[in-house]
């Protein structure tokens, strides 16, 4: 994960929720009206078997200098290294925080049946992005200190953001369960070894961390078995919390084709390692790239944002409010290749994508109430 900067300036987010979204994330927004079909088809996941394997004995070693991944064999195969067998890729393990017992889940993804439709229940807003994008200049620490009070810190969107023990951060996106990234927990040879006694850490009114314990993880087989080619594409896992968290969480969505793609006005916010302990930053730019895994964009980071939850907006004209939506998890920094007459490379930091494969995925991760939530503000088929 890299970040380039000449200096570091500090901002303070003081103002109410209302004049920081005017002012800091749309600053003389231009807003569209426009109608779009929202109907993306959700798959369905049939679990086929279940497996107990040996206990893991926690031997991997977090990288404290962040994750980096290379797009290693775009210029060769188009964009993206096909997966051959998606299926085995999108299937899960499971391990018991502390005992370390693990289970593997394997399923096979079915995508002529569909579990539901995700449609948008509202008309959608827009900012118009070719009037007023902003330049993505790496020379300016652009990340913004929010205080905790109840204006701004202890209230949505800086409230579902949460702190994983391992040295990453993450958001909670069900009143039992964070999202995070699966470097934070796994590095692709075993469960790091400060995932044995991982907690979720919450911010409060005085100033400090309220730590709750994770009962489980959950990690994709794609990040376990896809090496560095294809594990990227999986840097994303679930802990299941010893207790609810009692905090209000942010609702998932699908990025994926024309869904929250290129122009996207993203925000993420998480606890770098480069600013004082237990101080939450934010930051906010535009998605400059995608692919069918990946927003490529230039929101300065460093190690300890990984694994915060990247979102965005759209407008409730029922509720006359804006509406946040998960559709990533910041992952690192990622080198991607371009074949333009000779190998080209180009560095951006990324999030990964939450294609319809894998929001069915994490709504299976949650079980029943994974169930509820994902269908809550959607209509069955």
């Amino acid at each position: 994960m890299m970040i380039y900067f000449c200096c570091i300036v500090y901002f303070s987010l003081s103002t109410s929720t209302s004049d920081l979204f005017d002012n800091v994330y749309y600053p003389g927004r231009i807003l569209d009206s426009f109608s779009i079909d929202d109907n993306i088809k959700i798959p369905v996941f049939h679990r086929t078997y279940s497996r107990i394997e040996r206990k893991t004995k926690f031997t991997g070693t977090f990288n404290i200098s962040g994750f980096t991944s290379y797009d290693q064999d775009s210029y060769v195969h188009g964009s993206q290294t096909k997966q051959t067998d998606e299926s085995k890729y999108l299937s899960w393990e499971t391990v018991a925080a502390k005992t370390g017992k693990r289970v593997a889940t394997y399923v096979n993804v079915d995508k002529t049946t569909e579990s539901y439709h995700l449609e948008r229940l509202f008309k959608r807003k827009k900012r118009n992005v070719r009037e007023r994008i902003r330049k993505n200049i790496f020379g300016r620490d652009d990340r913004l200190y929010v205080p905790l009070n109840e204006k701004v810190g202890l209230v949505e969107p800086y409230s579902y953001t949460v702190r994983i023990s391992t040295g990453c951060s993450g958001i909670a996106i069900s009143p039992q369960h964070i999202l995070t990234a699966a470097h934070c927990v796994h590095d692709q040879k075993d469960y790091i070894k400060e995932s044995k006694e991982i907690q979720v850490g919450f911010l409060n009114e005085l100033n400090n961390v309220s730590w709750i314990d994770v009962k489980s993880i959950i990690v994709s087989k794609g990040w376990i078995i896809g090496g560095v080619t294809n594990g990227p594409f999986y840097d994303y896992a679930l802990l299941t919390l010893t207790k609810k968290h009692g905090r209000s969480y942010i609702e998932l969505t699908v990025s994926e084709n024309d869904q929250h793609g290129v122009g996207e006005r993203i925000s993420f916010n998480g606890f770098d390692d480069d600013k004082p302990e237990s101080s939450l930053w934010t930051r906010t730019c535009n998605v400059v790239e995608d692919d069918q895994n990946f927003l490529y964009h230039y929101c300065d980071a460093q190690p300890g944002s990984s694994g915060s939850g990247v979102y965005s907006w759209v407008y409730d004209e029922i509720l006359n409010d804006w509406k946040r939506e998960l559709i990533g998890v910041f992952s690192g920094n990622r080198w991607r290749a371009y074949d333009e007459f000779y190998i080209v490379t180009q560095n951006f930091n990324v999030a990964v994508r939450l294609t319809s494969n894998k929001y069915a995925q994490i709504c299976s991760w949650m079980g029943k109430i994974g169930e509820e939530i994902c269908r809550r503000s959607h209509k069955d088929v």
